[in-house]
């Protein structure tokens, strides 16, 4: 599992969560907080790059979500709500968390 984070996400193959989130670092969410900056940065831009750079914090959004966070812990990092964040990694093909226990913080 590979992924790297310029101004977007790139993620080949299909290895497992654990591997995924080991793989997206130790920055992961320090990379959503990132993202949400400079998308809050281009709302004053042209329209084509507020789009460029909600797309990309998105993307961050769902590779985050496929390594394991939490839509509350990507919330946490972004200032959107978890409901929003969980709504827009779905959209990216996200699945859902399993039904029971979930992990501890």
């Amino acid at each position: 599992m590979l992924i790297r984070y310029s101004s977007s996400v790139t993620i080949w193959g299909s290895d497992s969560q654990q591997q995924l989130r080991y793989a997206f670092g130790m920055s992961d969410l320090q990379s959503v907080a990132r993202a949400s900056r400079q998308y809050e940065a281009k709302k004053a831009e042209s329209e084509a790059q507020i789009e460029a750079a909600r797309e990309s914090m998105f993307d961050v959004w769902a590779a985050a979500a496929m390594a394991g966070y939490s839509p509350e812990e990507i919330a946490q990092n972004c200032g959107f709500s978890a409901a929003y964040v969980r709504r827009v990694v779905r959209e990216r093909g996200v699945e859902p968390a399993a039904r029971g226990p979930k992990r501890k913080k």
